[in-house]
């Protein structure tokens, strides 16, 4: 299903990279964009993570530092950001791009050691990386049934819905 597709009322759980690309201006960025235009106007409800909110804030911040130093490597810029943490005085666009999200009217839900432990089996079983999983698990425990990615490794997932481009 395509994020314009997305029926209204529906509850939807957001992968970072909806609003990553955003964010970072990438090309999918206006599809994004459209999608979180109708969370903001309440058309859908949005659910997210902890974790979510984790990994935006993360690559926000590490791109930022690849900008700020002109080099193309997140683990130079991580490398840096650890060995200078001055730095941080110098950054914000990972800070105001958290707190516009944070803006929308997002429920956002902690992760349990209950629901890392369902993680582990879903990630074995469908071949994802631990994050992605955790994500299913907690849509699981939260009985949402679609998810807003751009990641193709969720379509693997046989009993979830992936809203993206398609």
């Amino acid at each position: 299903m395509k994020l314009s597709e997305v029926p209204s009322d529906s509850t939807v759980f957001i992968d970072a990279n909806i609003p990553l690309t955003v964010i970072l201006r990438e090309q999918r960025g206006p599809l994004a964009q459209e999608f979180l235009n109708r969370v903001e106007d309440g058309e859908i409800t949005a659910v997210t993570s902890t974790v979510v909110l984790s990994e935006v804030f993360h690559r926000s911040l590490i791109t930022e530092v690849c900008r700020l130093l002109k080099v193309r490597s997140s683990h130079i810029a991580l490398r840096y950001l650890k060995q200078t943490p001055e730095i941080f005085e110098r950054l914000s666009e990972a800070w105001t791009a958290l707190h516009t999200l944070l803006e929308l009217p997002l429920t956002v839900y902690p992760v349990d050691r209950g629901i890392f432990v369902e993680a582990m089996d879903i990630a074995k079983k469908y071949w994802l990386l631990i994050n992605d999983a955790t994500h299913v698990a907690l849509m699981t425990r939260l009985g949402i049934k679609l998810l807003a990615t751009f990641n193709p490794d969720f379509r693997r997932v046989d009993f979830i819905t992936c809203c993206g481009e398609d």
